[in-house]
C-alpha cells in the first residue's frame, strides 16, 4: 500500500495542480472537451487524497476561458455562492 503523504505523492499533487492552473481553452476546442480535461486532472488529484472545492474549480475554469467569455465570467464571479463544477 502506498502512503498517502509520501514524497512522490506530494510531488505528483504539486505537478497536477501546476498542470491544472496552466490549462487554457483554445479557440478550436469546445467547452465540453476542456471541462473533460479539467475533470480528469481533478479526479487524479482526488485519487491522491487532494479534494478541490467548488470555488477553486470554478476559479480554474473561469481563468482559462478566452476573453470572449468575459460577460459569462463576470456573472459567475458576481455570485455570492460558489457554482458547483
Amino acid at each position: 500500500m502506498v502512503e498517502l503523504f509520501s514524497v512522490s505523492t506530494v510531488g505528483e499533487v504539486i505537478s497536477l495542480r501546476k498542470e491544472l492552473y496552466k490549462l487554457r481553452i483554445s479557440k478550436e476546442e469546445g467547452i465540453a472537451s476542456y471541462v473533460m480535461r479539467i475533470s480528469e486532472i481533478r479526479d487524479r488529484l482526488q485519487d491522491l487524497g487532494e479534494i478541490m472545492s467548488y470555488k477553486e474549480m470554478t476559479t480554474v475554469v473561469l481563468n482559462a476561458l478566452l476573453e470572449e467569455w468575459g460577460n459569462f465570467t463576470s456573472s459567475i464571479y458576481g455570485k455570492k455562492e460558489a457554482t458547483p463544477f
